[in-house]
């Protein structure tokens, strides 16, 4: 079995890019995984919070992106619904780090909490 072969049947659906072959040696063309460290940072992403198309993209697009074999994270804010009481946010962990911010004209202390959940790191501040 050639290694072309080997990794087409290991992951067919995978992001491949060609590696081009040198012509005047008759190298054969190798297929090599491509893979990447994607953030996301957006205002709402699904089902943690959404008013409209964005928080569906944010929500499903990473998801999709991990199942191919990127790594991925999304940051977002963690909104005043999400409290350990709201069943969306059970899975979230206080990372227990906090930071100061100037905004607002004063100081907002900011904390992390993370999920990793379906292939992405989830991150709330």
């Amino acid at each position: 079995m050639s290694v072309q072969h080997a990794i087409a049947e290991e992951d067919s659906s995978s992001d491949l890019a060609k590696k081009p072959g040198i012509k005047d040696t008759g190298e054969e063309e190798a297929e090599t995984r491509v893979s990447h460290n994607i953030i996301f940072v957006t205002a709402e992403a699904a089902p943690y919070s959404k008013t409209g198309g964005l928080a569906d993209v944010c929500g499903s697009l990473p998801i999709a992106l991990a199942a191919r074999g990127h790594r991925v994270m999304v940051v977002t804010p963690r909104y005043i619904h999400g409290t350990s009481e709201d069943a969306k946010f059970a899975g979230a962990v206080d990372l227990e780090q906090r930071t100061k911010v100037s905004c607002f004209g004063g100081a907002q202390e900011v904390g992390f909490f993370h999920e990793y959940r379906e292939g992405v790191d989830w991150v709330w501040s």
